[in-house]
């Protein structure tokens, strides 16, 4: 006797390779393929496109507008004229699919909830922010995650702690020691000529405001008077619509010197396995931490 797969919809608010982005090829590599068949939604072309076909997800695109708090009045107009034709493709294409369940991997997408309800299907909402930037925001998403979802997957119990108790689990995102290990050292420094003893110090992660770059870059010169040669690489790439923001790091970074921009790069497990410090200067609360500090940590 033969059982159908179930079929999960996971709506991807975003086409990058952030963090949200990774955990959910991660996750769709853990679910196993004969009892589960993925369906993953973007809004427009993957750099992870590949990543998630070997991992056995079938990739759709659906056009679905980001919420910001950037968003000026017209910006806010657009996504309000343009939220209900997102809603009735997302849900056209999950009917056609014959989905079971829908899957929506941020807090900050507000499409999954209203397919699940138009098709009556369980909802499963992952929420990976800590919501800072708005009360209304928060309200409506805490409301909203309540309301519309089977349940809530908060990714820490930092995130878990701003939402409605009665339908949250918090499950962790672990990192692989397999990818973040130690030992797996060598490969960042050759590429960007970084010599093995120089002291080396970075971020890895998107070049967001709320990131704290310029903190780090205003603190480099005390660090060079107390470890002379040091160091600082910036790893990732910048935040759509906030290229200025990362265009101005740049022209910082450029005049201190000896900081290597690296970009955006496929393996982050591997720039961190050759810093000798790991930095995360964040100016407004991060949704999770590292509970193994040695982790991915370069020997010295």
């Amino acid at each position: 006797m033969t059982t159908e797969a179930c079929r999960i919809l996971h709506v991807q608010p975003v086409s990058e390779r952030g963090g949200s982005d990774q955990a959910l090829l991660r996750l769709v590599s853990a679910l196993p393929g004969p009892e589960y068949e993925s369906h993953v939604v973007f809004p427009g072309p993957t750099p992870l496109r590949e990543e998630f076909r070997s991992a056995g997800a079938r990739l759709h695109t659906v056009r679905m507008r980001r919420i910001s708090t950037s968003h000026d009045l017209l910006g806010w107009v657009s996504y309000a004229l343009a939220w209900p034709v997102a809603v009735l493709r997302l849900a056209c294409l999950a009917r056609r699919l014959d989905i079971d369940v829908v899957h929506t991997n941020s807090l900050h997408s507000w499409y999954g909830w209203a397919v699940a309800f138009l098709l009556r299907l369980p909802h499963v909402w992952h929420a990976r922010e800590i919501v800072v930037q708005s009360r209304a925001a928060l309200r409506l998403e805490r409301f909203l995650a309540r309301r519309f979802a089977a349940t809530v997957i908060a990714i820490s119990h930092a995130v878990a702690a701003q939402l409605d108790p009665r339908n949250v689990l918090v499950v962790t995102d672990e990192p692989d020691p397999r990818r973040f290990n130690p030992q797996a050292t060598g490969l960042f420094r050759s590429e960007h000529g970084i010599d093995d003893d120089t002291p080396l110090i970075g971020f890895v992660g998107r070049l967001d405001t709320w990131k704290g770059v310029e903190t780090l870059l205003d603190a480099i010169p005390f660090v060079r008077e107390r470890v002379a040669g040091t160091t600082v690489a910036l790893v990732g790439g910048s935040v759509p619509g906030k290229e200025a923001y990362a265009d101005e790091l740049a022209r910082r970074a450029a005049d201190i010197g000896a900081v290597c921009l690296a970009g955006e790069v496929a393996d982050a497990a591997a720039a961190i396995a050759d810093l000798d410090v790991l930095l995360l200067p964040s100016t407004e609360p991060e949704p999770w931490s590292w509970r193994r500090s040695r982790v991915g940590f370069r020997q010295s």
